[in-house]
């Protein structure tokens, strides 16, 4: 049995069609799509095992400077932390020296 896709539809005839069948042809062609893009995967999947025999990996100096700069990064949020304690901390501080004291009703 041969199935019409109607791709592409130059003439406009799924326009008429019913929910129903405009359903069953979108689930075909769904199913197109589905069968090109794990056919296109399994041949990346060849083609990447095939690169992997004929190439080799080395990190250079631009690798290890991406590492430092992330303990670097690292460090300078852990300060910044420390350093937003240490100003909430003199905050309360100021604020408690400068709190009005409050005397009894005589």
């Amino acid at each position: 049995m041969n199935i019409d896709y109607y791709i592409p539809d130059t003439d406009n005839v799924t326009k008429g069609f019913s929910d129903d069948a405009l359903s069953r042809l979108h689930m075909g062609r769904s199913v197109i799509v589905i069968f090109i893009v794990a056919f296109f995967v399994i041949f990346i999947a060849f083609w990447t095992g095939v690169l992997k025999q004929e190439s080799r990996i080395s990190y250079d100096w631009s690798f290890f400077m991406a590492w430092i700069s992330v303990a670097m990064s690292l460090t300078s949020a852990i300060l910044f932390s420390g350093a937003a304690i240490c100003l909430r901390g003199e905050r309360e501080r100021e604020e408690a020296l400068n709190m009005q004291y409050l005397m009894p009703g005589m």
